[in-house]
């Protein structure tokens, strides 16, 4: 018993720093999945937080999203384009008037870091469910999505955001 001890302990022990070491230190590609799993939940709401809850959302993004952030959409009806992180921020507080359910899903992620560890693209798959204002339409959508990131202050922003196919939803 005391042998299987001697044995198990340093094991543990071993195992243990080396999670705590990972934690501490993440990987570049473990930073990118928890700021656009930050990214999920700033964006996802369930049509019941108040104009506070909104606005401390909106102003969260400045967190994940690069000051000088472009964002390019593609959508059945046209094209369209967001420069700068507040006409974003002002865009995603007018959409959460006309849409309040609002769930962002990423799947399938693929993240490149360049050599310089200071840019990375990603690649994923993102799943849009959503409920209009009064409830009349629902909508679901899965699109293919590029991000082009930037590290600024030690942290994984995202500079560039476009879909790469055309979403139909209307």
């Amino acid at each position: 018993m005391r042998s299987i001890l001697k044995v198990f302990i340093p094991v543990l022990v071993g195992v243990s720093l080396v999670l705590a070491w990972r934690q501490m230190f993440p990987s570049e590609e473990t930073q990118i999945q928890r700021q656009l799993s930050r990214l999920e939940s700033l964006l996802s709401r369930s049509g019941q937080e108040n104009v506070l809850e909104r606005a401390a959302s909106a102003r969260a993004l400045g967190q994940v999203l690069h000051p000088d952030i472009k964002l390019k959409f593609q959508h059945a009806t046209g094209d369209y384009e967001l420069n700068g992180l507040s006409s974003l921020q002002e865009a995603y507080l007018q959409t959460q008037m006309r849409v309040p359910e609002f769930e962002l899903s990423i799947r399938d992620l693929l993240t490149n870091i360049a050599e310089s560890r200071t840019e990375a693209e990603s690649r994923f798959t993102a799943i849009v469910r959503g409920r209009s204002q009064q409830g009349r339409q629902d909508f679901r959508e899965a699109s293919e999505f590029r991000v082009e990131w930037i590290k600024l202050d030690g942290d994984w922003r995202i500079s560039f955001f476009e879909n790469v196919e055309a979403l139909q939803f209307q």
